[in-house]
């Protein structure tokens, strides 16, 4: 597990600086509501986020996801639109237009409708791909996932134990042949981004050697129903066999039910 102390401190001192009860002091520990004080749950929240999540990407939610970067349009609108449901349904478990609308009312509302505690407890996975030579949101919308997840670690008592990870693919090769999978292997959320298409073309014995390092780790994780959110550079229906490519685990999470699909043409 990351270590979230100086993130922590810094975010305590934040909230601390802005809290009403507080008049200025600098010091979360002196807020004078003790146990039932806020800002430490959320300064936690936003360590983890910025522990967590790549860089600058901490505060894109479903709501101002809108497949574009400046002026520059990523993705088409009736796509956007398509992709919040996806999310909204993995998240919420509504429309989004139901969600958009709750949450306009009150923040508390939405919060109350998160299914990531099922999802948690079912081990529903995402799969996000698309074609590697546009920049289409893929790292985004795990991100947007994966931020819901880490929001609901206060809910219950049961969640304040959950582990977050983020791991590109290319370095979790290096950890598997390293022997130092554990904090990613048994992590309560884990985000895979950035999966390679391997060359076709390159020998066998190349291709048994990625998978075998590899396979064992996704297996385990779903077996132990933990959700997993694998993001592929490429559009897997190109590859005739994924499991040939990445081994029997990835293609399990990929095919088994509950895993949401969303692809970036």
């Amino acid at each position: 597990m990351r270590d979230i102390t100086k993130n922590k401190e810094r975010y305590c001192r934040y909230y601390a600086e802005r809290c009403e009860h507080l008049q200025g002091k600098d010091n979360i520990v002196l807020c004078p509501l003790k146990g039932r004080c806020t800002c430490r749950l959320a300064a936690e929240i936003q360590a983890y986020l910025h522990t967590i999540l790549p860089q600058g990407y901490q505060q894109f939610t479903i709501f101002n996801f809108d497949g574009r970067r400046g002026k520059e349009e990523l993705l088409e609108a009736k796509q956007v639109i398509k992709i919040k449901e996806q999310i909204s349904n993995y998240c919420w478990g509504l429309p989004y237009s139901r969600l958009k609308d709750l949450s306009a009312r009150n923040t508390l509302d939405a919060d109350k409708s998160s299914v990531m505690d099922k999802r948690r407890a079912r081990g529903d996975c995402v799969v996000i791909h698309g074609d590697a030579s546009k920049q289409s949101g893929r790292t985004l919308i795990a991100s947007i996932i994966l931020r819901e997840a880490i929001r609901r670690r206060f809910a219950s008592n049961a969640n304040a134990l959950q582990t977050y990870e983020w791991v590109e693919f290319d370095s979790l090769k290096a950890y598997a042949r390293a022997g130092q999978l554990t904090n990613y292997q048994y992590a309560d959320w884990l985000v895979v981004d950035n999966f390679s298409q391997i060359d076709t073309d390159a020998p066998r014995h190349i291709k048994n050697y990625i998978a075998s390092v590899i396979d064992p780790f996704f297996i385990t994780r779903a077996e132990e129903n933990l959700p997993t959110i694998l993001v592929f550079r490429f559009n897997i229906k190109s590859v005739a066999s994924m499991q040939q490519f990445f081994g029997v685990g990835v293609e399990r999470m990929i095919n088994r039910t509950g895993t949401i699909e969303v692809l970036l043409a």
